[in-house]
């Protein structure tokens, strides 16, 4: 039966506590949760519920589906930041060094359209998104996993050196730099 009134009683179990902390906390110790052990960050109040698995970097908050809650584009977030002008103006403001705007660099990668196509080209779908619509199947860890690619030292090795991962680390450490 449930006490309906307010006289406290002693509990029978210790209180149930998630593991809790910074949001900043969290990002510099990136825990690894145990499957089904939430954790919560007091300061932004958004909670994660582990795996067992998966470090807290790499974890989904709950509710979270990897993309912005208002849907704002670059161009109203530069808006936001005190910017003014019109789209073209956001987009001559993204010119590299190299003197190409993003959709000179797009139209040089054999694509065609206005400046229009090319923001409607660039809006919307997710790198994970853009990954299963290449025919990769699996979900958002898959994927990340996916981009985990060889060790800076196999690189090193590949490059036809030879050596320890020691010898690697001193190569590294030396004032004379290899060539790969």
């Amino acid at each position: 039966m449930i006490d309906q009134g307010c006289t406290p009683k002693k509990p029978k179990t210790k209180p149930l506590q998630f593991k809790r902390g910074t949001a900043d906390a969290f990002r510099r110790c990136n825990p690894v949760l145990l499957c089904g052990e939430p954790g919560y960050e007091y300061d932004t109040k958004k909670l994660k519920v582990g795996d067992g698995r998966t470090p807290w970097n790499r974890l989904p908050y709950i509710g979270d589906f990897n993309k912005p809650k208002d849907g704002k584009s670059a161009y109203e977030l530069w808006l936001e930041q005190g910017h003014s002008g019109s789209i073209n103006d956001f987009l001559e403001s993204l010119v590299g060094p190299s003197g190409k705007s993003a959709y000179e660099i797009w139209l040089s990668l054999g694509h065609e359209g206005t400046v229009v196509d090319f923001i409607d080209y660039i809006q919307g779908d997710s790198a994970y998104e853009l990954w299963i619509q290449e025919g990769h199947t699996g979900t958002v860890e898959d994927f990340l996993d996916s981009l985990i690619g060889p060790s800076a030292y196999d690189v090193w090795i590949s490059a036809g050196h030879t050596g320890t991962v020691d010898d690697y680390l001193d190569w590294l450490r030396s004032t004379t730099w290899g060539t790969f």
